[in-house]
């Protein structure tokens, strides 16, 4: 549990930092005082003021964060709010808002969010492409190398690792999957030795095998893949075609939530994401960072969705300004505005409700 509450916290806390840092660098690019960047909600625990004014903190609630900039009535900058809260402003002052740019600055603003959420998936993808590689098809026969571990099996108690090669069950010598399913053969049950090399250094431990019809189970995969690094320019091109192929995939899930039937089964909420994320932290820094990056795409993706309070929303509402010449009126904007916080909050209730019963497994 405790390794679980540490990866996610350093999980949201990695998204939050960038995502927001995003939004400060292109609003201070574009003239606008940036007053607080916070990470976490609520009463601020410790943090320090730069030279230009900017409150840099850690807040109670870590769940999250945000960029106030000058002028904004809240943490959450709706503009309906902004209009009004700006009345008392002097030009100059007014100059130095996110509310007074232009539209084409504020769409820039908006976008760099997830923008930047972008750029660390394909950063965190590539250098773990280069420096660890991934499996890939070879013709040789499946070894003794895992190329994966089931959750919860007797395999995840040790824990034994992906690259893990074993070497020993008992005093039999592993050289292949047909040695281990030998080695394991009538052992259901049963505690046995097992010896591993990882990076080279030897280890052994004891585990109590699962019964599978008399025979033990391990809970491991070894199929006839091998770890493949890449060069730099090889990583850089596949993170990107795979960050544009995941984002089709999730627009796609977000599309075929609205048909009759929707398969709710892949969606989650906080647990479910403090859960992944401790899977991947047990597996190692490796692991964790990729689930970052995956998790960084589906942050910017999310964030694009073109719903009031989202930067996908202030994106288009900035295009309607620019198309139109004038804002949209406070009187069609605050009611949907409304809307959309209810909707998005239904469904983190929903996510979690559904994720509860996770919990007691």
């Amino acid at each position: 549990m405790f390794i679980t509450i540490l990866a996610f916290l350093f999980t949201l806390t990695i998204l939050v930092f960038v995502h927001e840092l995003g939004h400060f660098l292109v609003a201070r690019l574009n003239g606008v005082k940036v007053e607080v960047f916070s990470i976490g909600f609520g009463k601020s625990l410790f943090g320090y003021t730069d030279k230009k004014g900017t409150r840099w903190q850690f807040s109670l609630i870590p769940f999250g964060g945000y960029v106030k900039m000058f002028g904004d009535a809240n943490e959450a900058s709706v503009e309906t709010q902004d209009q009004d809260n700006l009345n008392h402003l002097t030009d100059e002052e007014k100059k130095l808002t996110y509310t007074h740019k232009k539209p084409l600055q504020k769409i820039a603003i908006a976008f760099a969010g997830p923008l930047f959420n972008y750029l660390l998936a394909i950063l965190i993808l590539t250098l773990y492409l280069m420096f660890h590689g991934t499996f890939v098809p070879s013709n040789t026969a499946p070894d003794n190398t895992i190329s994966g571990i089931m959750e919860h099996s007797p395999a995840d108690t040790i824990p034994l690792k992906p690259l893990d090669k074993i070497t020993k069950i008992n005093n039999i010598t592993i050289h292949s999957y047909k040695d281990l399913a030998q080695a394991l053969k009538g052992q259901g049950g049963k505690t046995i030795d097992i010896s591993y090399l990882r990076k080279g250094k030897s280890f052994t431990a004891q585990i109590k095998l699962d019964d599978v019809n008399g025979n033990g189970r391990l809970g491991i995969y070894i199929s006839n893949l091998v770890i493949k690094k890449f060069s730099f320019l090889e990583s850089l091109k596949h993170s990107s075609l795979f960050s544009y192929r995941m984002s089709s995939e999730i627009l796609r899930y977000i599309k075929n939530m609205f048909r009759k039937h929707p398969d709710m089964s892949q969606l989650g909420g906080p647990i479910k994401i403090a859960q992944m994320s401790g899977t991947a932290a047990r597996q190692g820094m490796a692991s964790l960072w990729y689930f970052i990056a995956m998790l960084s795409i589906n942050l910017g993706i999310m964030n694009l969705l073109p719903l009031p309070i989202l930067d996908g929303g202030n994106i288009l509402l900035s295009f309607i300004e620019l198309i139109s010449g004038r804002k949209l009126h406070k009187n069609i904007l605050t009611p949907i505005t409304y809307i959309a916080i209810a909707l998005l909050f239904s469904l983190m209730i929903f996510t979690t409700i559904k994720d509860l019963p996770s919990l007691f497994k």
